[in-house]
């Protein structure tokens, strides 16, 4: 697995984490499934070569070659069918609201055509991204595409910068701090937060709290579940127990150093 990450053009930090591309050559790699667990960000995704299928309401389908994805609050399971390059830009959680006016209430676990709200003029972007001669080309080319598309995004608001906070602080944040650094009543946040994130503000810090926590054990699995989940913010062990499950169906227990749950990117492969 090659992975390849650039930062965002100050014009587009607000609003991207990273531009990520992924690139799979099947004879040098014994990877051909991975299972994700669900993680605080939102993707537009280019698949540009190879044809990755995804589990989707008990059967693998292949989705379009450009799709938008939005939160998932249940693990991703993938089958990597030979070469692959996937040009992937990460949005922070209010990025495809801002840029593409996505309402996220529809994009929960769901991955949707790009097409749908771009149109057919994303097809030139994608040949332009498979004619590229490099990744470093590629992310040139997906930054400058998105620099224009930021002259028609909307402004960001208090609550986008709220929303920002409340993940570095690892979700830990209370509701209604990030209520009022947002300029909003409870309700109103609440509301807010549906429509920009798909999920309530309280759901969503238990999400950032859960992808910090599995991050972390990939990149020390020597240390205890019971120091990763203080460390991370839990109340105790029990409660980080009961995310855990929510969040990929299993029991940390059970997790090993060469278990096939992987989050995204994949940094320690």
């Amino acid at each position: 697995m090659g992975l390849k990450f650039y930062e965002p053009d100050s014009l587009l930090k607000d609003y991207v984490k990273k531009i990520i591309i992924t690139e799979l050559d099947s004879a040098s790699s014994d990877l051909k499934e991975m299972n994700l667990v669900p993680d605080c960000y939102q993707y537009l995704c280019f698949i540009l070569v190879g044809k990755p299928e995804f589990f989707e309401q008990g059967e693998y389908v292949r989705r379009p070659d450009a799709v938008f994805t939005g939160l998932h609050t249940m693990p991703t399971s993938i089958l990597m069918d030979g070469n692959c390059c996937i040009v992937n830009v990460q949005f922070k959680p209010f990025g495809l609201y801002s840029f593409f006016n996505v309402p996220q209430e529809e994009m929960i676990n769901r991955c949707v055509d790009a097409k749908t709200f771009i149109g057919s003029s994303i097809n030139l972007l994608m040949e332009r991204l498979a004619e590229a001669a490099s990744a470093e080309s590629q992310n040139q080319i997906i930054q400058g595409y998105l620099k224009e598309r930021l002259k028609a995004s909307r402004f960001l608001l208090p609550v986008d910068h709220a929303l920002n906070l409340m993940i570095e602080q690892g979700g830990n944040q209370t509701i209604e701090d990030t209520a009022a650094l947002s300029c909003l009543s409870l309700k109103q946040f609440e509301r807010v937060c549906k429509l920009r994130l798909g999920i309530s503000p309280k759901s969503f810090g238990k999400l950032v709290r859960f992808s910090n926590l599995y991050k972390l054990r990939e990149k020390h699995p020597e240390l205890p579940w019971s120091q990763l989940a203080n460390h991370c913010g839990y109340f105790d062990q029990m409660h980080m127990i009961r995310d855990f499950k929510q969040f990929t169906g299993g029991n940390p227990k059970f997790i090993t150093r060469d278990d096939v749950f992987r989050s995204f990117p994949f940094e320690k492969y």
